[in-house]
């Protein structure tokens, strides 16, 4: 599978970044702190899973960011040979902090994990590690270990998992030589063959107290054989007193069965029947209680007067209507009365005029009419006055002495004027002072108008008033009559409504009692019947009435008693009824006293018998000096004990780990040759030619051009690395056929000079030709050498 899109949300210290890799050879460059190795072990930890701080790993990384985020994780997409999308995506949660949430998917549908973990053989990140990723902190570990692990861990290459598998075997290894060594004096196994030896000698010197301590260990067990044989017999006789103490019950209960069958008798008496007729009895009871119930609730009410009642309540609308008519009349007539009071009092003139008389009102218009028409008589001195000022007027224009005839006619006009002026001002004030009005001021029509309204407003008053006391009248009526039924109010509205009341109250318990009356009725008729009913059964059953039914039940149901009991007796008995009949009590007490008497001598053996024992285990204990030889015997026991255990481990472990060894072997013995063949051609080329082959006898040897042999030991660092890399490549490639999933080259060149940077180009090169290839470095030079598919990275802050 190669990979194509990395996607990371938060991890470390990137988030949101995203990169494509088109290629087979990829290269991320940048410097250190840029986020290369967080990369890698991001590419690593969303296949695999996350590594806490808890978790112990050759390769150990805690990348969980710094700051709190709401989602840490991302993921990877992959292009297989089918060129199907496949997708892991993998987020970090608390409840499985190493897995966390994994999700699979093929061309964007959700699929199993298995089967992405079936491509890829079910691998797990620790052989991912060991097999596909390159970095210093590995490589070190390679250098670190010595001749015979090195060959080791180049030998079982060919193997999944042979890292694992070694340190199991030699787990395995060193729990066996925890347990037993041939010289060793630790391990468990030699410290317990030490104790049995030691223990056997004291054995033997408490041989002598052994022997007799064995004679009185027999004559111990005799005494508790033969405690053994009287406890045997004390219980055989308690289980025959039991037996006789049963027996003796039963036959208890035998003289009580022959009681009672003695007692039985046989009644001729009907359940059912008696069930019936003491429902009835209850029924009876209960329709007696009913009638009381519905007698006391019957209340003495008169239906008199109803008819009248209804006939007023059935005028309840007219009522209402005379009512409403008189309040209406009352309003309008104060209404009427406050108008009038009104214009009295801001029009105190208009009440004066409309009390005169029609013929003084003639009179007054007569006078009105005079005072506004009067004019001055016609005079020869007006016509003087006239004849002077026209004569001036002409002869003006001739000679001014007719000025003076013009004036003379204005006064003499003038003087006129005056005169008839000084009358129409005395027929006025004499007008004014006999009506109260001044006529110059006052509209006659509109002061005449406004009498003729207050004399309307006065006979409306008048017939309103006529009316009112004819409503009142009615109204009085009404109260009247409804006072017979309720009492009475200064509202008639109200004793309506009082009245409408009563009338329901008093229909409400007329019918009420109707009603009860019908039911007391019929409830006593079904008295009747159930009486009827009860007497027929009484005479079915021959009684003369419920008392003696009962005495005959009571009886009925003793006898039953004594039947319930009869049968009891009887099951218990079962068929022993013909032998308790022939056995005798007094028998039975003679027997009784034989098991006792017997039994209190056994037990009086068994007194003496355990009085002996406790004395030979006294002797015992005396003899062992506090159990001393048991002890030891004991000691011994448990040491054999031990020594079987540990061995049986021991062997288990030596077992578990040549099975492990063995299998290691069958597992590199077909990749192993085809894995070397690869490492010598990938060891020259890194080598430049200088090594040709790598040579594994019983030390791990480098064989140079001219077949010099050189011990690993003795390599450069940067050989040893070229070495190793060499091997973890071809075994790669041994199983790429299997497992495809890209390499990962963490800055693993750090050590090589320039010469060393070029072969391993070439190498990488030709590799990535069969899998894909993800380098990450902080050497441009060697990342332009690679590839042109590159990928810079920046410090972030």
């Amino acid at each position: 599978m190669k990979l194509i899109k990395i996607d990371v949300k938060n991890f470390g210290g990137l988030s949101d970044s995203e990169w494509k890799i088109s290629s087979q050879l990829h290269v991320f460059y940048g410097p250190n702190e840029a986020g290369k190795s967080t990369i890698a072990a991001f590419i690593k930890q969303i296949m695999f899973g996350f590594h806490l701080k808890s978790q112990k790993s050759t390769f150990f990384e805690n990348y969980m960011p710094l700051k709190k985020v709401n989602q840490v994780g991302g993921s990877l997409t992959f292009k297989n040979e089918n060129n199907q999308i496949i997708t892991l995506e993998r987020t970090y949660t608390t409840s499985d902090s190493k897995k966390g949430n994994l999700a699979v998917s093929l061309d964007n549908e959700k699929i199993p994990e298995n089967i992405f973990w079936n491509n890829i053989k079910n691998i797990d990140g620790d052989f991912y590690t060991d097999s596909f990723i390159f970095n210093q902190d590995l490589l070190a570990n390679v250098i670190s270990l010595n001749q015979g692990d090195l060959l080791e861990h180049i030998y079982y290459l060919g193997a999944a998992q042979s890292s694992k598998l070694l340190l199991l075997r030699d787990k395995f290894v060193q729990s066996s030589e925890k347990l037993f060594k041939t010289n060793g004096r630790k391990p468990e196994i030699n410290q317990i063959l030490a104790q049995i030896k030691e223990k056997a000698e004291t054995l033997s010197k408490q041989q002598v107290e052994f022997d007799q301590y064995s004679s009185l260990e027999k004559q111990k067990n005799d005494v508790q054989n033969e405690i053994e044989l009287l406890n045997s017999q004390v219980k055989k006789l308690q289980q025959n007193q039991q037996n006789l103490a049963i027996t003796k019950q039963e036959l208890n209960n035998y003289a009580q069965y022959q009681q009672l069958k003695e007692q039985y008798q046989l009644i001729d008496f009907n359940q059912e029947d008696y069930t019936q007729v003491q429902a009835l009895e209850l029924t009876i009871e209960q329709l007696t209680t009913d009638i009381k119930k519905y007698e006391s609730e019957i209340i003495a009410v008169s239906a008199d007067n109803l008819d009248e009642q209804a006939k007023i309540l059935a005028k309840k609308v007219e009522i209402y209507q005379i009512v409403n008519e008189a309040d209406r009349l009352q309003n309008e007539i104060k209404q009427l009365c406050q108008e009038l009071e009104q214009i009295q009092t801001y029009q105190p003139l208009y009440f004066k005029l409309e009390s005169l008389s029609p013929e003084d009102k003639l009179v007054m218009r007569s006078k009105y009419e005079q005072c506004l028409n009067t004019q001055a008589p016609k005079s020869i001195i007006k016509n003087i006055s006239f004849g002077l000022i026209i004569f001036g007027l002409v002869g003006v224009f001739l000679k001014p002495l007719f000025y003076l005839l013009i004036l003379s006619g204005l006064i003499i006009y003038y003087l006129d004027k005056i005169k008839t002026d000084h009358i129409r001002t005395n027929q006025i004030k004499s007008f004014e002072k006999e009506y109260g009005f001044d006529p110059q001021k006052f509209d006659l029509e509109l002061v005449m108008s406004q009498i003729m309204q207050i004399e309307n407003k006065r006979n409306i008053l008048t017939e309103k008033r006529k009316n009112q006391a004819k409503i009142l009248e009615q109204v009085a009526d009404f109260k009247q009559k409804i006072s017979q039924f309720v009492s009475p109010t200064n509202n008639l509205t109200s004793d309506l409504e009082k009245l409408d009341e009563h009338y329901q109250q008093v229909q409400q318990k007329v019918t009420t009692q109707k009603l009860l009356n019908e039911k007391i009725s019929a409830i006593k008729a079904k008295l009747a019947d159930v009486k009827l009913t009860l007497q027929k059964k009484l005479s079915q059953n021959k009684v003369k009435d419920i008392e003696e039914f009962k005495a005959k039940g009571n009886l009925y149901h003793q006898n039953q008693q004594i039947k319930s009991q009869m049968m009891a007796l009887s099951a218990n008995l079962k068929d022993r009824v013909e032998i308790l009949s022939k056995l005798d009590i007094n028998s039975l007490h003679t027997t009784e006293q034989s098991l006792v008497s017997e039994l209190e001598q056994i037990q009086a053996k068994l007194r003496i018998k355990y009085d002996a024992l406790a004395q030979l285990k006294l002797k015992l204990k005396e003899l062992t000096n506090s159990d001393s030889l048991k002890r030891t015997q004991q000691e011994l026991a448990t040491a054999n004990a031990n020594l079987l255990d540990y061995t049986k481990e021991y062997l288990a472990d030596l077992l578990a780990a040549d099975w492990i060894q063995r299998g290691l072997d069958l597992a590199s013995n077909d990749r192993f040759p085809k894995m070397l063949s690869s490492t010598n051609q990938y060891f020259a080329l890194l080598t430049n030619g200088r090594y040709i082959k790598v040579a594994i006898n019983d030390q791990l040897q480098v064989v140079k051009a001219d077949g010099t042999r050189v011990a690993v030991e003795y390599l450069s660092r940067g050989t040893a690395e070229q070495l190793y890399f060499a091997l973890k490549l071809a075994f790669v490639e041994q199983i790429a056929d299997e497992i495809e999933l890209p390499i990962l080259i963490d800055d693993a060149f750090v050590n090589f000079d320039l010469q060393r940077i070029d072969n391993i180009v070439k190498l990488v090169r030709n590799l990535s030709a069969k899998t894909q290839v993800i380098v990450f470095t902080q050497n441009l030079q060697l990342a332009k050498m690679l590839t042109d598919n590159i990928t810079k990275l920046e410090i972030r802050n």
